[in-house]
């Protein structure tokens, strides 16, 4: 099956909940009352100073929940190196036959017909031989140990805002996997549905930071986006603009 991302649930009014928490920080009044008396412009002068600040402890209030279908156990494993903010809910292959599950085929292997031929063949084999086991008596919880991780999967997965920001910096950045890319993507467009404000703050860490600190840089930004020993050498960032204009030319193409 396509990747499928649905956003199941979400805190309501995040940004005033966001603003109310940062406001009584600094007030003797209950976040009740803030919540009543925060005005619409209050807010959004209150979402920017958390945001330029880089005080992000109030976005830990936010949370977003989806149901995710359609991809693959390398995915997945990649999810679960987040420890702190997160919470994963994943279909178990020990109570659940798979035989007839999909499985994800990357880019690198489907525009090649001789390689993506062969990956094919390879997947259809190992789960050949699951049900094989299956049919001798090994439980399925013995039987997967030869199942691809390429086999899909569900899950439910909650992150809350300052996860989130982090989890989407790191991974979407151009050098992870294009399917991970895919599903940051696809959260943030879901996440835009009802916040587009906390939207914007989903980047990935080069265009916050104005510099690349990966040891290798990825193809697509090569000398278009410095290094960070050009920058923090120098003191100087490139116009904000120019940030700008990159970043939407890259979210153009996902």
């Amino acid at each position: 099956m396509p990747m499928a991302v649905q956003l199941l649930s979400f805190t309501p009014d995040p940004e005033l909940l966001m603003a109310a928490a940062a406001h009584l920080c600094y007030r003797d009044v209950s976040a009740v009352e803030l919540l009543d008396v925060l005005a619409p412009h209050d807010v959004g002068r209150l979402i920017d100073i958390i945001f330029e600040s880089g005080h992000l402890s109030v976005a830990e209030h936010v949370s977003f929940t989806f149901a995710i279908d359609g991809v693959s156990r390398v995915l997945t494993h990649q999810l679960v190196r987040h420890r702190v903010g997160i919470a994963i809910s994943q279909q178990s292959q020990r109570f659940t036959n798979v035989a007839a599950a999909g499985y994800v085929t990357p880019p690198t292997i489907e525009k090649d017909p001789d390689a993506s031929a062969a990956y094919a063949a390879g997947v259809q084999q190992a789960l050949a031989l699951y049900e094989l086991l299956q049919s001798k008596g090994v439980p399925n919880e013995d039987a997967r140990y030869v199942l691809p991780q390429a086999i899909e999967t569900r899950l439910v997965l909650t992150l809350n805002m300052r996860e989130l920001i982090h989890i989407y910096s790191m991974d979407a950045c151009l050098r992870s996997q294009a399917e991970l890319r895919q599903l940051l993507a696809r959260i943030r467009a879901a996440i835009r549905t009802v916040s587009p404000r906390l939207a914007r703050e989903l980047r990935i860490k080069c265009f916050r930071a104005g510099y690349c600190d990966e040891t290798r840089m990825c193809i697509e930004l090569k000398g278009r986006m410095p290094r960070k020993d050009e920058v923090i050498g120098s003191r100087q960032r490139l116009p904000s603009k120019y940030y700008e204009r990159l970043e939407a030319e890259l979210d153009s193409a996902l």
